[in-house]
């Protein structure tokens, strides 16, 4: 299995999830990728980028079998679009990674929706069992199509913009 985990391209670190993750990778047989994007920690057992061009970060996606990311839209849309499960931790403001709680919230709203492929997570503690909950053979993890990848080409080529599958 391969777990590609984003942590995004803002200004703020997200160590406390890269850590974990490469504490994972010395752990599993499962591949991990990890972008780092400011973070001040850089991953000791697995493969990482700080950023790369969209079409290689797509190209993740789309190679990846789970996602790992902070509780931002991209990284769920693109779960979504490609029928990836995904794991959402979000950046904590009170440990500095983020500037106020809005990825709290975001997180609280999602798992409150309950979604089958969207695990919310909001330790470290909890990565390992929601990455095996999602890597049980035998259970169909994959999103279901929801036209949403539709929608984004369709307003990707609509206002112009390169990619839009």
């Amino acid at each position: 299995m391969l777990i590609l985990t984003i942590v995004g391209s803002g200004k703020w670190q997200f160590d406390r999830l890269l850590r974990a993750m490469d504490e994972i990778a010395s752990e599993t047989p499962h591949k991990v990728i990890c972008q780092t994007g400011f973070s001040h920690y850089t991953p000791k057992q697995c493969e990482w980028f700080t950023f790369k061009p969209y079409e290689q970060l797509i190209a993740h996606y789309r190679e990846a079998d789970l996602v790992v990311a902070h509780a931002s839209a991209g990284p769920r849309i693109y779960a979504v679009k490609f029928g990836k499960p995904i794991i959402i931790m979000p950046r904590d403001n009170t440990l500095g990674e983020n500037l106020d709680g809005h990825q709290l919230e975001v997180a609280a709203a999602i798992k409150k929706e309950n979604y089958p492929t969207q695990k919310v997570i909001y330790s470290a503690d909890e990565l390992p069992a929601a990455i095996e909950m999602f890597a049980c053979p035998g259970i169909p993890h994959k999103a279901p199509d929801t036209g949403l990848s539709r929608l984004i080409s369709a307003l990707r080529q609509e206002i112009g913009l390169q990619g839009g599958n």
